[in-house]
C-alpha cells in the first residue's frame, strides 16, 4: 500500500522535484521524483491548471526505442502575489 500524502505535500514534492529540472518535467518523471502515483500526479496538475498556475509544452524525450519523442512537460508557475 502506498502511503498516505496530503494535497500540500504533493504539491511540494512537485515543487521540489521540478527544482530538479526546471526546463519541465512529464507526469511519469514527477510521479518518479515524488515517489507518488501518475494519478495523483495528474489530478494535483488538475488543481494547479484551474489556478492558471501550469505552463504546458512540447519537448522531446529519448524512448525506450531509441528515438526522441515530443512529450509534453508541465512546469508550475508560483503563486501570485496579492
Amino acid at each position: 500500500m502506498a502511503p498516505s500524502i496530503t494535497a500540500n505535500e504533493l504539491l511540494e514534492a512537485l515543487a521540489s522535484a521540478q527544482r530538479e529540472q526546471p526546463d519541465g518535467q512529464t507526469v511519469t518523471e514527477m510521479a518518479e521524483a515524488t515517489g507518488v502515483n501518475r494519478r495523483k500526479v495528474l489530478d494535483a496538475l488538475r488543481v494547479i491548471q484551474k489556478e492558471g498556475r501550469l505552463q504546458v509544452r512540447q519537448a522531446h524525450r529519448i524512448g525506450i526505442n531509441g528515438r526522441a519523442q515530443p512529450v509534453p512537460v508541465y512546469t508550475i508557475l508560483p503563486r501570485k502575489k496579492r
